[in-house]
């Protein structure tokens, strides 16, 4: 069996941990951005999810009066009334 040096061994075994500690550091840091920057993704795409379901909760409750008086819009004028819904693609 060779003779082994622990010095070198545990030297080597230091610089091991450096370097992994460094890799560690780099790697949370960047971790740490990214979870940041996601959170701030999801904080906006949540908002954006709720505005869409209060508007899409208006829209409804608007088409449903709508229809409660429908029939009393003339003929001719229900084709008019059609063509202005539709142009707002809701």
């Amino acid at each position: 069996m060779n003779k082994v040096d622990n010095r070198t061994t545990g030297n080597k075994l230091l610089d091991s941990l450096r370097v992994e500690t460094e890799v560690i550091g780099f790697s949370q840091s960047q971790l740490t951005i990214y979870i940041a920057q996601t959170e701030e993704i999801v904080r906006k795409l949540t908002e954006d999810l709720d505005k869409s379901y209060l508007d899409c909760r208006r829209y409804r409750k608007a088409y449903g009066i709508l229809m409660e008086h429908f029939e009393s819009i003339p003929d001719d004028e229900k084709q008019a009334v059609d063509s202005k819904l539709m142009k707002l693609d809701l």
